[in-house]
């Protein structure tokens, strides 16, 4: 038995993403759970899955020590090769299996410098993917370069850079830090994935059958995608069999069925018939009743004739289906292919083949939807496969149309706009864009409740846990506007779970000119509600707190000085707990009082109520004594 060279791990499971360049994905969208059960998967999750799925490629280690000596790397790789992947764990090494990474976004439409230096943290560990850049864009990001390269550097963080490739003129001064990256050997890469999986469970399953899958040129992400598929079909067969059995029908899938459903669809020239195996095709695995309800609708909609006005003359419903090799299950009368993922192949023939069947799918599913024959769990199956083919062709823009007139409604197709939604921002490739609409609706003067109510929801459960920088700047905005409250929730929840995103959001509402205009009272009551003491004096794992940060209490003093521009009555509770902490809290004491007569320096009235406050709050001696010094000294600034 000849094993690769591939250390060994426990199995898990999943599927992992190992490169950006061009592949045959299938992608699954988590359907909605019920309210108020957080669906917010934690990256962890993914890298921990990525670690056991990873092989080195060659120049991994010396990018590690570029990385370690010099804080920052420049990866230079093809597409396919497993680049982005490579970026992640070369951060998730170096910090030696911390979750804590992120990815810099390099442009983001949220009206700040895509690299200012507000997006790192101190000790942050970001990966840059730069690999789509077009020349006109290199040529921004590399007079940012110098500035990126010494914030990093003061703040103790590292950061890994995917180059474009081939890659475009590097000032010189950083061409030290570029390392090639070659992928690795295919054979060793699908075997890690497959021990992960757990499907190598005998000496047989090492030797593995000559495949296309194992060319030079198939891409890392396509042999992730394989093993998914090997895995599905592991479970169409309920278990049965063995990793042969599972190979030779992920094989015919991945590599003939294409051709076959193209030669089927060519064939048939009745527009019954191909409405028929499109419409199985989409509802692959749903009751009959449902399948003959869609078809007919889809025969409408294009205009043909029914073919069934004579229920007695011509073919039945089961031997039509026979005809485009479909069956009727005997005991649940659900229908399906008898081939293993014919319907992804047809569904791919008629998406990229017949373009003018596009622009009526989505009223065919406005119709469907109020279609009893259809189950709601047969229509989020249709849902998910609808948007397969959207993302797979860069068609976001029919999504985008769908979400913003199902959100507002109520039953299938509002479970649809969340799915849509959802599933976009999860794609590896099109996520941006979808990050991208959110922005677009998260800034308009007015938006509806449902959709405002999925985009938050969104925010929340499906874009902080991979760009929380991106996900803090739309809830921001929209708890600016319409449907602040709710909004604002989720916004505060951001702030108190994550450090970094409290610091970003802190910064945000500080910046030179936020706190004036028409979002003035706005952002005073975020500011008040996540400058909790509890929050700022909590300690971290290293007895680190955020109140002993000299950046973050600067900040603090801007957002009080700004704070203390409203009525009283909005802004002296929460002045109240900082005081009632200071009390309590000795090793903070002075570093709360100093920032709130700091914050407070430029309003005399506030200065002068706070001198009183204590004495009515019944709080020590020691407080009002301090308060007493701290504005004697800042009147006397101020008078010199």
């Amino acid at each position: 038995m000849n094993e690769p060279p591939v250390p060994f791990f426990q199995s898990t499971a999943g599927p992992a993403h190992l490169g950006n360049g061009p592949q045959n994905n299938t992608f699954y969208f988590s359907p909605p759970q019920t309210p108020g059960r957080s669906r917010r998967r934690h990256p962890a999750e993914d890298l921990r899955r990525l670690f056991l799925r990873f092989v080195r490629p060659e120049g991994f280690g010396r990018a590690l020590d570029v990385l370690r000596e010099h804080r920052t790397v420049f990866l230079d790789a093809p597409s396919g090769s497993g680049r982005i992947a490579t970026a992640k764990m070369l951060l998730w090494e170096e910090g030696e299996g911390s979750a804590e990474i992120y990815e810099l976004l390099w442009e983001d439409r949220d009206g700040e410098a895509p690299l200012n230096d507000g997006r790192i943290a101190e000790g942050d560990r970001l990966w840059l993917d730069l690999s789509e850049l077009s020349e006109e864009q290199w040529r921004r990001f590399s007079g940012e370069l110098p500035a990126l390269r010494h914030t990093v550097l003061a703040r103790k963080a590292h950061l890994v850079v995917v180059l474009p490739h081939p890659r475009h003129d590097l000032p010189s001064e950083h061409s030290r830090y570029v390392v090639e990256i070659k992928a690795p050997e295919r054979r060793g890469v699908l075997l890690q994935h497959l021990r992960a999986e757990g499907l190598l469970q005998t000496e047989e399953d090492w030797e593995l059958p000559p495949s296309q899958i194992l060319e030079k040129q198939t891409s890392l992400g396509k042999i992730s995608s394989f093993v998914s598929s090997l895995i599905k079909a592991r479970n169409s067969t309920g278990g049965e069999g063995n990793l042969t059995s599972w190979w030779s029908l992920t094989e015919r899938a991945f590599f003939h069925l294409p051709k076959a459903a193209a030669e089927q669809a060519e064939q048939l020239r009745e527009g019954a018939q191909r409405a028929l195996l499109l419409t199985v095709s989409m509802l692959h695995g749903a009751h009959v009743d449902g399948v003959y309800r869609a078809s007919s609708l889809l025969l409408e909609i294009l205009g043909s004739a029914h073919g069934d006005d004579a229920p007695l003359d011509g073919a039945t419903f089961g031997e039509r289906l026979r005809e485009i090799g479909a069956e009727i299950d005997a005991s649940s009368r659900a229908v399906r292919f008898r081939e293993f993922t014919y319907d992804a192949a047809v569904r791919s023939y008629f998406w990229v083949n017949l373009p003018q069947l596009r622009e009526h799918l989505p009223v065919w599913l406005e119709q469907i939807a109020d279609s009893p024959e259809i189950s709601p769990a047969e229509w989020r199956k249709l849902i998910e496969r609808f948007a397969e083919q959207c993302l797979g062709d860069r068609h976001d823009d029919v999504m985008k149309k769908l979400i913003e007139r199902w959100a507002d409604r109520q039953g299938k197709r509002r479970d649809a706009a969340r799915i849509l939604l959802e599933g976009g921002l999860r794609h590896e490739r099109h996520g941006q864009r979808f990050r991208g609409h959110l922005y677009e609706w998260a800034t308009r003067k007015e938006i509806p409740r449902g959709l405002a109510e999925l985009m938050i929801d969104a925010c929340r459960d499906v874009v902080a846990s991979r760009h929380p920088d991106a996900a803090l700047v739309r809830l921001h905005h929209m708890a600016r506007r319409t449907w602040r409250e709710e909004a604002r929730r989720a916004l505060v929840e951001m702030a108190g779970e994550s450090r970094r995103s409290f610091r970003q959001l802190l910064a945000r509402l500080t910046r030179e000119g936020a706190g004036g205009g028409r979002f003035a009272e706005a952002d005073t009551g975020i500011f008040l509600q996540i400058a909790a003491p509890d929050i700022i004096t909590a300690p971290d794992p290293r007895h680190r707190t955020l109140i002993g940060e000299a950046g973050v209490r600067r900040l603090l003093t801007r957002g009080w000085d700004a704070a203390f521009t409203a009525p009283q009555e909005v802004w002296e509770p929460t002045v109240r707990r900082w005081l009632q902490m200071a009390a309590q809290d000795e090793r903070h004491r002075d570093e709360l009082l100093t920032v709130l007569i700091e914050g407070a320096a430029q309003h005399p009235r506030v200065l002068a109520h706070l001198h009183s406050l204590p004495y009515r709050l019944g709080l020590p001696p020691c407080i009002g004594e301090f308060l007493f010094r701290q504005i004697n000294d800042v009147q006397g600034i101020r008078l010199r």
